[in-house]
């Protein structure tokens, strides 16, 4: 505990390594499911929303997902209304 006390104003992140929580997916064969820890990132466009990000392993201790780690990976995009117009198109 004295060693995170002298380490309180200098230039140090503390951080603990915390392994995420799985979400059940449909498995490529499209009957079956697996397990896969996600990460998910925002896309920004201008300061605003534009979509999600989302890279999936299926196994959680994996470190960094990425894709060399054997992510898979997939986006969803928010695209808005013309000028004038309302979300629902009114």
């Amino acid at each position: 505990m004295e060693k995170l006390h002298e380490a309180v104003d200098g230039p140090y992140v503390l951080q603990q390594r915390l392994l995420p929580t799985t979400e059940r997916f449909l498995s490529e064969d499209g009957v079956t499911t697996e397990d896969m820890a996600v990460a998910y990132g925002t896309l920004m466009v201008d300061g605003t929303y534009a979509g999600t990000l989302a890279r999936g392993v299926t196994d959680p201790a994996v470190g960094i997902v990425s894709m060399l780690r054997g992510a898979q990976i997939g986006c969803a995009f928010h695209v808005a209304g013309p000028a004038g117009e309302e979300a629902d198109g009114q």
